[in-house]
């Protein structure tokens, strides 16, 4: 493997590592940009994790920046983003992912960032509440089941 491919793989991982970790999707400080200072800090505040989670072209804009930023030496911050991306990576197959943008709760949109399934949802977020983000999660669901049922390719390929 080349040493470029090698960096940017290490980029990649680095980025979504930092956007994992932000714990306050309103842009307070997250618990893992807070062992960090100046513009490392800077960086990771910047960081929406809701935006991160649903949106790989957000993911890929903002990675060069924090890469940039922080040095590959802070053990301590990158365990930390580690850490928070095992719990996201878990749930990267949900559709409902698409929808973590819409909760107006901060303890909803974060049991949805690192939720697999609508069932793990149930203790941070009322329906009752979030009307918007059921909504959106009722019409992924729909979604899910018509393309499981597709026949031809055409529609698989929609889907």
């Amino acid at each position: 493997v080349c040493v470029c491919d090698m960096t940017r793989v290490f980029a990649l991982r680095t980025f979504l590592w930092i956007f994992v970790c932000v714990d306050s999707i309103s842009g307070q400080e997250s618990k893992c940009c807070t062992k960090v200072t100046g513009s490392c800090q800077h960086a990771c505040e910047k960081l929406s994790l809701a935006s991160a989670a649903s949106n790989s072209e957000y993911r890929e804009q903002h990675l060069l920046d924090v890469h940039n930023f922080c040095s590959h030496l802070l053990m301590s911050f990158w365990q930390c983003i580690n850490q928070t991306l095992d719990e996201i990576s878990k749930g990267e197959g949900w559709s409902g992912r698409a929808c973590c943008g819409l909760p107006q709760s901060e303890r909803c949109q974060q049991a949805c960032i690192t939720a697999s399934g609508r069932r793990d949802l149930a203790h941070s977020c009322r329906q009752s509440d979030e009307l918007a983000f059921f909504t959106c999660l009722d019409k992924q669901q729909m979604g899910d089941e018509c393309c499981a049922t597709a026949k031809s390719d055409d529609c698989k390929v929609a889907c």
